[in-house]
């Protein structure tokens, strides 16, 4: 996803299914440079994955995570 740790371009691709008469959302993100594609069952998984990849790339010091 590119070498800045200050920028990406993701695609988002976002639709619903069905799953027991119940309907959920579901995501895929795709690096439009590498063409390189990631797929969540659901939003809560898609936003785990946008923390982790934010927080791998923009460390946070102890101090603004004990006082956010």
């Amino acid at each position: 996803m590119g070498d800045d740790p200050s920028y990406f371009a993701l695609m988002l691709r976002l639709w619903k299914g069905k799953k027991e008469g119940t309907s959920e959302w579901h995501a895929s993100l795709e690096d439009p440079h590498t063409g390189e594609q990631k797929g969540f069952a659901s939003l809560k998984d898609l936003n785990a994955y946008l923390v982790k990849i934010t927080k791998s790339r923009h460390p946070v010091n102890r101090e603004e995570e004990l006082n956010p």
